[in-house]
């Protein structure tokens, strides 16, 4: 999927978050914080923990008042491009094969533009 987030009005959020491979119990998170310039990606919450490492951040800039994520996902997988690969993030989640949701969130408001791609074999 494709996530475009841009400030409302002008206003800066302070936070947006994206949890994918969610279940009821398990999730993995795609964080970013713009007063910090930061992106984290935090697998703590995904399942079973087998890295000493499961959570990573990168220093990213907003482009023309936006942030975009390519995010690329396969059952064991999640890899993160940022703004059309200027940084990215590659790794591993362990949350069981049923976990398929997605949510969105953001403290403050942000405008976010998602396309959503299935890829079935």
């Amino acid at each position: 999927m494709t996530v475009t987030v841009r400030p409302s009005g002008g206003r800066l959020y302070d936070k947006f978050i994206i949890k994918v491979a969610k279940d009821t119990r398990f999730y993995t998170s795609i964080i970013y914080s713009p007063g910090d310039s930061i992106l984290t990606f935090d697998r703590s919450n995904s399942g079973l923990r087998r890295d000493i490492v499961s959570s990573r951040e990168v220093v990213t800039r907003f482009r023309d008042g936006k942030i975009r994520l390519r995010i690329i996902m396969d059952r064991y997988s999640v890899e993160i491009f940022v703004n059309n690969g200027e940084q990215a993030i590659s790794s591993t989640i362990f949350t069981g094969q049923d976990a398929e949701g997605i949510s969105f969130e953001a403290e403050g408001i942000a405008i976010i533009d998602v396309e959503k791609y299935d890829i079935v074999l």
